[in-house]
């Protein structure tokens, strides 16, 4: 499968768990097929970097301090250079965090910071595939950029890796014929911060005014606007599928229209 670089020419496939849980939606669930770890009950004690899988590892893969690069003349395992020390802009990204999310220590506050409602906020960090790091104000000093440039460069580098085979965009047929779509993988929830998130999933729905949810951090679904009864069963289809997945978010629903995703009241 060939992907563009640009989210707007993302191809829609239908695979995956999510297609298993849409089909075991069957057994209790009228649904038209026309095209269309351990949850974490309160954020983790401290640091402002924390582990992440890199991309396309596979579980209980070694960890990042097992994975030292090797010294190309002794060949003995060295320490990668510690983030905070690179000037280059490449590894940022957005990343979507509770509020109560411990990104806040003794260091500072973000170098960046967007409320997004219902208790999120979206933060700058570096990510190099294996340790997310929390951009901090004299980050980008060092990197010699405003918080504005600096979020700007992590969408950017959010599409190119949107647009790789590490994160999937797939389409499925719900409840009532009603079409959804699940970006899955990590840092599937920064999509929230795309300018063109509208654009694509409007014009891959057929639809003007979406739904979106985020159980957790590697999951992001949007939907159209339905009845009440349809966005309730593709609720409980999320919530059996998502609720105890590791990094929990929110169950709260967002809307996203062309004036852009904003908290449901």
């Amino acid at each position: 499968m060939v992907r563009s670089a640009t989210l707007g020419r993302l191809p829609i496939t239908a695979a995956g768990a999510w297609l298993r849980a849409a089909r075991m939606a069957l057994l209790v669930l009228p649904v038209l097929a026309a095209g269309c770890g351990q949850g974490e009950s309160s954020p983790p004690a401290a640091p402002s970097r924390e582990a992440a899988p890199a991309p396309g590892a596979a579980p209980g893969s070694a960890s990042p301090s097992a994975r030292k690069p090797r010294d190309a003349a002794s060949g003995e395992r060295v320490d990668r250079p510690s983030p905070s020390t690179e000037t280059d802009t490449s590894t940022l990204f957005p990343y979507v965090i509770p509020e109560a999310y411990p990104a806040a220590d003794a260091s500072g506050p973000p170098g960046f910071e967007r409320q997004l409602g219902h208790g999120l906020r979206l933060v700058v960090v570096r990510w190099d595939g294996l340790v997310v790091e929390f951009l901090r104000p004299a980050d980008l000093a060092q990197l010699g950029i405003t918080p504005d440039v600096g979020i700007a460069r992590a969408i950017k580098n959010l599409k190119t890796y949107l647009s790789s085979d590490r994160m999937s965009v797939d389409a499925y047929p719900g409840p009532g014929g009603v079409k959804f779509m699940v970006f899955e993988g990590h840092l599937a929830s920064s999509a929230m911060a795309l300018d063109d998130l509208y654009a694509f999933c409007s014009k891959s729905l057929g639809a003007e005014r979406m739904v979106v949810s985020v159980p957790h951090r590697d999951v992001l679904v949007v939907f159209p606007e339905c009845t009440a009864d349809e966005e309730r069963a593709l609720m409980e289809i999320i919530w059996e599928k998502e609720s105890n997945a590791p990094k929990p978010l929110t169950f709260d629903l967002f809307e996203l229209d062309a004036a852009g995703l904003r908290p449901r009241s």
